[in-house]
């Protein structure tokens, strides 16, 4: 999911320096950070928030100021017939749901910067036995939150956005 949400949005925002997923985990675990990386996301778990030291860590690590929390909210795909002939099924609508939720938390103060949530439902007539994938739709909502990121203030900035 990481991969795709930086692969879109590396396509259409350039201006934002991104760390992907494997860029970050190799920083942390070169840091030795593994233990605080877990602990992170534990603590998160348990109240929503991430500890100031602990961003502060990672970002470190990672040499950016700014980390992303992506969270797949919710994923169901499935098909219905359509229209048959004599029992034989000739067209299908194929769907899928995707609900998408990006934090941008500042590693300096430990505040959140921004948030967006993108939920999608995507259908499509089809005679194939095409499928509407995760990717097709992660897709789709990635641009679709990206496109309510607000636009750079200053020159370069770096968003890390492979926070689990």
């Amino acid at each position: 999911m990481a991969i795709t949400f930086t692969e879109v949005l590396y396509t259409h925002r350039p201006d934002i320096s991104i760390r992907a997923l494997p860029q970050t985990l190799s920083a942390i675990n070169r840091s030795g950070l593994d233990e605080q990386y877990t602990r992170m996301f534990e603590d998160y778990n348990k109240t929503g928030l991430f500890k100031l030291a602990s961003l502060r860590e990672v970002a470190d690590a990672t040499g950016v100021r700014y980390l992303g929390q992506l969270k797949l909210s919710g994923f169901t795909q499935g098909s219905d017939g359509r229209l048959s002939v004599f029992g034989l099924r000739v067209m299908n609508t194929k769907q899928a749901r995707i609900r998408l939720f990006l934090q941008i938390w500042d590693s300096t103060d430990g505040s959140i910067v921004w948030e967006g949530v993108d939920e999608l439902q995507h259908c499509m007539d089809t005679v194939v036995e095409d499928a509407v994938t995760l990717k097709m739709v992660l897709e789709m909502a990635s641009r679709h939150l990206i496109d309510q990121l607000p636009k750079q203030q200053e020159k370069t900035k770096t968003l890390n956005t492979s926070l689990k």
